[in-house]
Parts: C-alpha cells; sequence; structure tokens
C-alpha cells in the first residue's frame, strides 16, 4: 500500500492488525495456560515459547498496559479478562511482601529467580496500573498500589543528587549512584498516566520535578541531544556518556508533547520539536528508511541495526504533532513512518521482524513479549491521530 492511502483507510489497516492479527496471536501463543502468566518470548516461525526460564514483573506490566488499553479501546470482554488476568498475575505473584515494592523475576515454577528492586520495571508496573485503573474495574485498589508504589520508590531509590538509583538489592540497598536517563523517562511516562487518571497532585509534582531533570541533567541544548548514561556527579563521561539514541528523543518528544496537553504548558513544545528534528535528521537513515539504534555525541552511527521499537516512537511523536496541528505537513511524516513500519517489520499474521540490520535484514529470530507495548502504544496514537 502507498501513502497515497487516506487516512480512513490507515486507521482501517492499524485496527485490522491489531484486532485481528495481533492481539489474537498473543492471546492464543503467549499465554502459559499450564503454569501462570505470560511467555517471555515466542519463536518467531513455530509461535512456540522460548528463551530462559524466567518471569520478569516488568514484562508482567506490559502485558497489562496491553490488555487495559485494548480493552480501553475495543471493550471486549476477552480483553477485559485477559486485563484482570494480568493485574492479577502481578499483585499475586511479583510484589514483595518482606521488603516491599516489586521483584524482578520469578521462574516458571513460581520461585524467586532474581529479588532485586529495579527502578525501570517499578515505572512500568506504575505505568500498567494506571491504564488498568481506567477501565474502572477495580480503580481504588489500583491506584493504591499505584500511589504506595510511587512513595516507595521515592523513599528508596531517591539519591542526594536528585534522582534516583536506577537500582537496589532485595532489601533496597544501592550501590551505584550513577543517573541513567531511560528509567526516569518512563517515571515521566507513568506519573503523566497517572495524572491524566487520578488527578492527584503528587504525579502533578513528579511530572514538574522529571521535566525539570531532563532540561538540566538530561538535555544538552546545545546540539540538541538526549544523553543515556552520567556518573555519579551527573556528567556523560566514559564510553557511555557518549550514547544518544534516536528511539528516546522520540519518546521523551512524544511525552512532552503529552506533558503541554496535561500542564497546558506550550514552553515545552520546542523542546519536543528539537528532539524530533534530531532523531529525522541525524538519527534516522536517509537513504534505506528507519531510526539507527545508537548515535554518538560526535555525530558517527555506532550502532546501524534497527530495532522495531524506535520505529514504533517515531509514530507515536508523529501522531501526537498531527494531532496538536493537524495540515497535509504534519500528516506527511507520520503516514511514512506508518508504511515503514508495516512494510519492513510487520507480517500480516500479526507477527514482526525485532531487529533488522542497515540494510532491513531481519536479524533475530524471535518475538518478545515485552515488544507488545511499543507496536500497541504506536498504533493506537496512531489511531487516535488519524480519526480525527
Amino acid at each position: 500500500m502507498s501513502l497515497s492511502l487516506d487516512q480512513s483507510a490507515w486507521v482501517a489497516r492499524c485496527r485490522a492488525w491489531l484486532l485481528e492479527a495481533h492481539l489474537p496471536l498473543w492471546a492464543n501463543h503467549g499465554i502459559d495456560r499450564e503454569a501462570w502468566g505470560f511467555f517471555e518470548r515466542l519463536d518467531s516461525k513455530t509461535l512456540a515459547p522460548t528463551g530462559p526460564d524466567q518471569r520478569r514483573s516488568m514484562v508482567c506490566a506490559r502485558q497489562l498496559y496491553l490488555w487495559s488499553a485494548a480493552a480501553h479501546r475495543f471493550d471486549r470482554s476477552d480483553h477485559h479478562a485477559l486485563a484482570d488476568y494480568a493485574f492479577a498475575t502481578l499483585t499475586e505473584r511479583f510484589q514483595d511482601r518482606k521488603h516491599g515494592g516489586w521483584v524482578f523475576s520469578l521462574r516458571r515454577d513460581g520461585s524467586l529467580l532474581d529479588g532485586r528492586k529495579d527502578f525501570y520495571a517499578h515505572a512500568f508496573i506504575l505505568f500498567a496500573l494506571a491504564h488498568y485503573a481506567r477501565l474502572g474495574r477495580k480503580q481504588a485498589e489500583a491506584l493504591a498500589l499505584a500511589a504506595e508504589t510511587w512513595g516507595l520508590i521515592q523513599a528508596k531509590l531517591r539519591l542526594p543528587q536528585g534522582w534516583l538509583a536506577a537500582e537496589a538489592a532485595a532489601d533496597w540497598a544501592i550501590e551505584k549512584c550513577g543517573l541513567v536517563q531511560n528509567p526516569h523517562m518512563h517515571l515521566f511516562e507513568a506519573a503523566l498516566a497517572l495524572l491524566d487518571v487520578s488527578g492527584d497532585a503528587a504525579y502533578r509534582t513528579g511530572v514538574q520535578d522529571l521535566i525539570a531533570l531532563f532540561r538540566t541533567r538530561f538535555y544538552a541544548p546545545q546540539p540538541g541531544v538526549l544523553g543515556e548514561f552520567f556518573d555519579a556527579d551527573g556528567n556523560p563521561t566514559g564510553p557511555e556518556g557518549v550514547i544518544l539514541e534516536p528511539g528516546h528523543h522520540f519518546e521523551w518528544a512524544w511525552l512532552l508533547r503529552d506533558a503541554a496537553r496535561l500542564l497546558d504548558d506550550a514552553s515545552l513544545l520546542p523542546l519536543a520539536a528539537r528532539l524530533t528534528d534530531w532523531a529525522a535528521t541525524q538519527g534516522s537513515d536517509a537513504l534505506r528508511g528507519g531510526a539507527y539504534d545508537q548515535m554518538g555525541r560526535d555525530g558517527r552511527v555506532l550502532q546501524t541495526t534497527k530495532r522495531i521499537w524506535p520505529q514504533s516512537e517515531a509514530i507515536k511523536t508523529y501522531a501526537s504533532a498531527y494531532s496538536a496541528a493537524p495540515s497535509a505537513a504534519t500528516l506527511a511524516p507520520l503516514l511514512a513512518r506508518l508504511e515503514f513500519l508495516f512494510t519492513a517489520y510487520l507480517h500480516p499474521d500479526g507477527r514482526w521482524h525485532e531487529h533488522l540490520t542497515a540494510d532491513l535484514q531481519p536479524m533475530s529470530d524471535f518475538l518478545p513479549a515485552s515488544t507488545h507495548y511499543h507496536l500497541y502504544f504506536a498504533l493506537d496514537e496512531a489511531l487516535d491521530a488519524l480519526a480525527r
């Protein structure tokens, strides 16, 4: 299909892929009906479960988001039932009854595999609880759990430097004090979702604090790039300090636009535009299409490969830009990124290529359960934008 498709045809295409292919595939093959929970990955050809014996709280949270978001959009009883199942799995299996918070991973037999307190996983649990609460079925319980988790990570992971530690031991003991961008970004995402569904002032304050951290630490106004890793003083030093990820530039751009809406703060929009521009020009392959996995602060391409999630984040930010200011100019990049995703990555039966080489050849043979979050979120945002 070409870019001459009108918006209603793209709405039908995105909706059909989700509702008739992707969601049924995971409902039929991704749930461990003999034991519990969700498989972490499927073989891309046979759809048989594969990979290590682990069940991560982060992946369960992403499944809770997936089925909650699907239930909210399509209002099907089977999606509501799977959202309820994911919520029960998360709360009954992964809560740390001794130390508080949520364990990192379990084995299939239910025994503890890794009891660490992972900031990234806790951020996704908060995000998923917000979306489950939006369904209204167990809203009070979900929001109470979110408030408890929010307060716990603020108390246990916050460092004197003003940011949160990326991880702690099972008993919340912290060893490393460096600053990592990615979990803070997902905490920002969770705070926005929780603010939207609850209106709680604590989340508004959290959103504002994370914007301040973005401005003072993550974002370098010249040349307008977003760092990933920083030392204990908040400086981008060492080999990791040079890493830039175009996908996160797109992702922050979407988040800043959402924050501008919720806070009524238009000053965030130029920041979103600069991040989008850098990711589209410096961080994308103008010849073959797609966002690269990693760039360097000096402009070099550090990893020419192209995972699917940065392409999904590009769709989200272009969808939000089009929603805010509908025009031919804002519609074109959204449709171009959708066409690229469907052509290079998505299969008609609901499968996808997880990782491509620079010249768009597949380089992985499995489907991670964690990817559903990116794919569903991107097409959900596209549906909202294109249906206007």
